[in-house]
């Protein structure tokens, strides 16, 4: 199961995963989306028909068709639009945020405020995409890599400023953080932590990985 994948990624503009325009079409994709998520979550991608989704969505059957060739179709659907919602948050940080110690802590802050926003789209990335052999095709696994790479640039541009420590790798460094934030995110949606469930508390968690991984790499 490639690492990443779990994470789901909202639009911060629209608040969907799916960035609805004015155009009908569109709209109506979104809805079908929407619907698809709820229905693999609930039945899982195998288990489940299009016909669920075109209830679930409120459309006849044969529309279903108008907008998605298979149910294969929509799954690369759900995976594509939440790691393109990624790659423009992280730009949009980038744009706003100068200091790459504060955009680290917002990328991350970013990730845990999208799967708080839908943790149906999180059960369906981490059981359901990295089993279809589709997502393995070059187009999907580059998308894949772009945020690890835009997370190195950040890293990279720290150490040219003199932030960050001159020894570290940043394609390294981004790979653990995505792990770090994968697997904590995991574990809440599999409720494997002992002990009592507590509800994830963003800004807590955002400091503690900050303060782990990020203050590590600063230079003294």
């Amino acid at each position: 199961m490639p690492m990443g994948v779990s994470i789901p990624f909202i639009c911060e503009r629209t608040g969907h995963f799916m960035k609805l325009s004015n155009s009908a079409k569109e709209e109506k994709e979104g809805i079908i989306v929407q619907a698809a998520v709820k229905v693999f979550a609930r039945k899982g991608y195998y288990h489940s028909k299009i016909q669920d989704i075109a209830q679930e969505a409120k459309i006849a059957y044969g529309l279903f068709y108008h907008y998605f060739k298979s149910k294969d179709d929509i799954l690369l659907t759900i995976f594509q639009n939440a790691w393109r919602n990624l790659v423009k948050e992280i730009d949009v940080i980038i744009e706003r945020t100068a200091d790459p110690v504060q955009r680290l802590r917002e990328v991350i802050h970013y990730m845990f405020r999208s799967y708080s926003y839908d943790r149906n789209l999180l059960k369906v990335l981490i059981m359901d995409v990295p089993r279809l052999e589709k997502f393995y095709e070059k187009k999907n696994l580059v998308l894949y890599k772009v945020p690890y790479t835009k997370i190195a640039e950040i890293i990279e541009d720290g150490r040219k400023a003199g932030v960050f420590k001159q020894d570290i790798s940043p394609i390294t460094l981004s790979q653990v953080l995505m792990g770090t934030i994968d697997s904590i995110i995991r574990h809440d949606v599999y409720d494997i932590i002992p002990g009592k469930k507590e509800k994830m508390n963003i800004n807590k968690i955002t400091q503690r990985i900050h303060g782990i991984l990020i203050d590590s790499i600063k230079k003294k």
